[in-house]
C-alpha cells in the first residue's frame, strides 16, 4: 500500500547545475553533468555516464536529508545503455544512505539465470539481501524508481516501486544495523 509522505526535497535540474545537491561523486573515467538531452520534464536533466572500464564504476549526486527512520525516494531515470553483461552484474539507480553507507538501493541486476530484472537491495543486520522483481526493464524508457525503507530491529522492511507499482519487497528483516537514513543519492553505479 502506498501512502503519501511529507515532501522534503526535489530538483528538476532547471537551474542547469547540481547546486541543489551537496556534491557529485565519480569514479575515474565517469561523468555527471546537467544537460538538455532527454529531459523528463522541463529543459534539463542530470546525465551520468560511464567509460565502461569494468569493475565498480559510479557517477552520482547526493543530498543530506533530515535524519529519518522511514524514507521514500523517488527519482526519474532514462537509460540508453546498461552495460550489464554478466550474471550478478548490477546498475543501482536510487539509494538511501546513512552518510557513506548504503541502507537501501533500487535498480537493475542480472540474476543467475541471465535475466535482467528490477532489484531491491537492503541491509539485514550486517548482511545485504536482494529481492528481484518478475519484471524485466527496458532501455530507452523513462522510469520512476522509488525505493522505500523502514528502520526496525524486528519487522523492518523495504519496497521498490517502478512507475508507481510495487515490483518487489523485503519484509521482516533487521534494517536498524546501519542506523538512520540521512542522505539520498541519484546514481549510476555498475
Amino acid at each position: 500500500m502506498y501512502f503519501a509522505r511529507a515532501h522534503i526535497f526535489s530538483d528538476g535540474f532547471e537551474s542547469g547545475s547540481f547546486n541543489q545537491w551537496m556534491a557529485t561523486r565519480l569514479s575515474t573515467g565517469e561523468a555527471a553533468i546537467v544537460s538538455n538531452s532527454w529531459p523528463q520534464s522541463g529543459t534539463y536533466s542530470a546525465r551520468f555516464t560511464s567509460n565502461g572500464g569494468g569493475g565498480s564504476e559510479y557517477a552520482s549526486c547526493y543530498k543530506p536529508i533530515s535524519t529519518s527512520q522511514d524514507v521514500y525516494l523517488r527519482s526519474y531515470f532514462y537509460i540508453s545503455q546498461s552495460g550489464i553483461v554478466d550474471n550478478n552484474g548490477r546498475f543501482y539507480l536510487s539509494g538511501i544512505y546513512n552518510t557513506d553507507t548504503w541502507i537501501a538501493l533500487g535498480g537493475w541486476r542480472r540474476d543467475s539465470g541471465s535475466v535482467l530484472r528490477w532489484v531491491l537491495v537492503m541491509n539485514n543486520g550486517n548482511t545485504g539481501v536482494a529481492q528481484y522483481s518478475s519484471i524485466t526493464p527496458a532501455l530507452n524508457t523513462w522510469y520512476s524508481v522509488e525505493p522505500h525503507w523502514l528502520k526496525a530491529a524486528v519487522g523492518g522492511y523495504g519496497e521498490l516501486y517502478v512507475n508507481g507499482v510495487m515490483v518487489c519487497s523485503i519484509t521482516n528483516i533487521d534494517t536498524s544495523y546501519k542506523g538512520d537514513a540521512n542522505r539520498v543519492q541519484a546514481r549510476a553505479q555498475i
